[in-house]
């Protein structure tokens, strides 16, 4: 769909697992670039029922994906995994075909009676701007 691949020619299958002490170690996850191309939001439009936006903005869903996607580009999620909860926070409307610049971190992680649970804050930037935050909460398996 986009140019957000993982870095290396692995499948999904083959990416390293992300485990709750592999990613409290990093904590901050490498930033990339994610391109969301006009065709790619017409399919997305499509798929997803959104009426088309002929002004070329991103749909609020579309953060749902890169919200994910900062902290799994180079791993994958242990099976298992519950999402506890998700806040988008638009700053200001993203445009398809140009340059998002998205880097995720670990903002919490914790473990209480035997449960792992991790927060993640992926930010998006367009043009130097802030455009949209993700916060991302997850039972961790692993």
């Amino acid at each position: 769909m986009s140019t957000a691949v993982p870095q290396s020619d692995a499948g999904p299958g083959e990416l390293p697992e992300l485990t709750f002490d592999l990613a409290r170690a990093l904590g901050q996850f490498p930033e990339f670039e994610y391109v969301v191309s006009p065709s790619d939001l017409a399919d997305y439009q499509r798929l997803a029922g959104v009426d088309p936006n002929p002004d070329g903005t991103l749909p609020p869903g579309f953060a749902a994906i890169f919200g994910r996607l900062g902290y799994l580009r180079e791993h994958r999620m242990p099976p298992g995994g519950i999402l506890l909860g998700q806040d988008i926070r638009w700053v200001t409307p993203a445009m398809a075909d140009l340059p998002l610049r998205i880097g995720a971190r670990v903002t919490s992680a914790e473990e209480r009676d035997g449960k792992r649970t991790i927060v993640f804050l992926t930010t998006a930037n367009q043009g130097g701007e802030v455009v949209a935050q993700v916060r991302i909460t997850a039972r961790w398996p692993k």
